[in-house]
């Protein structure tokens, strides 16, 4: 088994990672496992006392319970009393059952509580998260995390511990009724059972948590590999790789497979055969020790009986013991894992109502990922309200930085962001975010209908709205002519229309949320000369409205309607005096 410290450790992770509330729904949990360990006791204490209740000659005068019960229910003979004694012995089981069934449900149902407070505070962290570790951290990893770590805490974690504290309660309970009753029993039974789960432990518990955490880090390269297939199904089938894309997913399956495999036996199979053998050699070691002494055949019997009734429950508890610790050991990873994330979270903070009515000024940053080089040195830009502006420079030159760090997505080492005059800090992040649309060449689409993706998890999305919205961007025509309207389902990533007609809804998506300030990521590149006029005649027409732009394009029309022209060039930003 775990031991004691361990079993600390596990309990102060909890409470770093469960709040006031889920820390109360925990103890009561507990305080459930303290009453199911005493009705497990009753259970166990009643059908010992009515089986060598009956073993005993003249049991029914020799008893006191037994002797009040007969004569009170005024039974003709004793085989009819041991019917009605075993009859009621089964009702009273059948009502410890049910009752701890429901006992059971109550621990699961808070539990599960639990686990939704942890998933929440982790899905709120990782939402909070900049974009440099979205950009730093692979999608794969992220699912699993939040599929293997928080959706499944309740069964591999928190419902472990619960059972481990449990079913200690009821060992030490049954071996200390033992030990009050008969010492030397207690030694046959603690002496043979606990020490072999303690070495079952110790050389399952690193092996397992080595084993487990493998198994974590090989999963994403499962989810990898059906990305892939599902993204690029088309190249794969052009190249005739499908061999390849096979074998790969069997490789890393038929690992995962493997550990589970070596899991699985080591967590169930192992502990239930060698505890079988041990609980044997125990019932022959009472019978040895019974003639030994000089017993009689029928104490020998009794003290069968009772290391029998004990070992029927304790065995369970053990083995279950066993498993929950394998459980916990596996997945304590999970836990520091967690604590990690929390640490990270952000403190919420009232919304701020930040006016755009000057400009917009980014001045001497400086910016660099934690893996690269540096990307921009000592940059400064204003934006004027109103102003369309261009951003110019070769491939990997920053242009998209620069868009992320005006829009706050990106924090800078060095150097401010102001709006009017307000410095933009973690305190008004949020609401100064709240002013930009970013539209880039990659639409990010929700797998919904056009309306849904305009109004963008809008509850109450303002059909009108969305109409003028579509109408300047020159879709209305296109979405009438759809069998569903409005309510046509864009697909997956947005693969059930045309590139150019994804630009335009993500446009539309801006519009929709009157942004003050948008920005443009290469929005007219590998799309057909039609739809690049289209996009054009909207940003002509958001010019006419007044609203800020700023473009990062090589496209001369797109350029043509910029006011300023910027150019990103050895990690400086420079104006342009002329079009390019």
């Amino acid at each position: 088994m775990i031991g004691l410290k361990f079993i600390i450790e596990i309990r102060k992770k909890f409470n770093h990672l469960l709040d006031d509330d889920s820390r109360k729904k925990y103890s009561f949990i507990l305080f459930l496992s303290l009453i199911n360990a005493v009705l497990e006791l009753v259970g166990v204490s009643l059908l010992l006392y009515t089986i060598l209740a009956i073993f005993e000659p003249n049991f029914i005068d020799k008893f006191q319970l037994t002797n009040y019960l007969y004569h009170s229910m005024n039974v003709s003979t004793p085989q009819l009393f041991v019917l009605f004694l075993t009859g009621g012995l089964f009702l009273l089981y059948v009502i410890k059952n049910i009752l701890l069934i429901q006992i059971s449900k109550l621990q699961i149902r808070y539990s599960f509580a639990i686990n939704a407070q942890i998933t929440n505070d982790y899905y709120k962290d990782l939402i909070e998260r900049d974009l440099v570790h979205f950009n730093t951290q692979d999608s794969t990893h992220i699912l699993n995390n939040i599929m293997g770590a928080t959706l499944n805490f309740s069964e591999s974690i928190l419902l472990s511990s619960v059972l481990f504290i449990s079913e200690w309660f009821i060992v030490t309970i049954l071996l200390g009724a033992v030990l009050v009753f008969k010492p030397w029993l207690f030694l046959f039974v603690f002496i043979i059972l606990v020490p072999t789960a303690g070495v079952l432990v110790y050389f399952n518990k690193k092996s397992i948590e080595k084993i487990s955490k493998e198994e974590h880090e090989l999963v994403p390269k499962i989810y990898d590999n059906i990305n892939h297939l599902t993204r690029g199904i088309s190249t794969i089938k052009l190249w005739n790789r499908e061999s390849y894309f096979i074998n790969k997913y069997q490789v890393v399956r038929d690992r995962v497979y493997d550990l589970k495999k070596s899991i699985y036996l080591k967590s169930n199979y192992i502990p239930v055969r060698t505890y079988e053998v041990i609980a044997i050699a125990g019932l022959l070691c009472v019978v040895i020790y019974g003639t030994y002494i000089g017993m009689q055949v029928s104490s020998i019997v009794a003290y069968i009986t009772i290391y029998a009734g004990v070992a029927f429950r304790v065995l369970p508890s053990i083995n279950r013991i066993i498993t929950s610790s394998n459980n916990l050991a596996s997945r304590s990873h999970v836990l520091d894992y967690l604590i990690t994330s929390k640490k990270n979270n952000k403190m919420h903070v009232e919304r701020i109502e930040l006016p755009f009515n000057h400009e917009i000024e980014l001045s001497n940053v400086d910016f660099f990922y934690t893996d690269r080089d540096l990307v921009l040195s000592s940059v400064s830009m204003i934006i004027s309200k109103g102003d369309f502006i261009g951003l110019v420079g070769d491939s990997g030159s920053g242009k998209s930085t620069v868009l992320h760090l005006i829009s706050s997505l990106l924090i800078a080492q060095k150097g401010s962001l102001k709006i009017d005059g307000i410095l933009i800090d973690s305190s008004n992040a949020i609401d100064y975010r709240f002013l930009f649309s970013y539209v880039n060449q990659d639409i990010f689409m929700l797998n919904d209908s056009i309306l849904k993706n305009i109004a963008f998890a809008d509850a109450s999305p303002d059909l009108e709205k969305i109409n003028i919205c579509l109408d300047k961007v020159n879709l209305s025509k296109w979405v009438d002519g759809l069998s569903s309207g409005i309510h046509t389902s864009v697909g997956e990533l947005g693969g059930q229309i045309s590139g150019g007609q994804r630009q335009r809804i993500a446009i539309a998506r801006a519009l929709y949320k009157d942004s003050e300030v948008f920005l443009f990521d290469e929005i007219s590149n590998n799309l057909d000369d039609e739809s690049k006029c289209e996009i054009l005649k909207t940003m002509k027409a958001l010019k006419k409205e007044g609203k800020t732009a700023i473009f990062v394009t090589h496209n001369p029309e797109e350029l043509e309607i910029c006011d300023a022209i910027y150019s990103i060039e050895n990690q400086k930003i420079k104006k342009k005096n002329e079009l390019l």
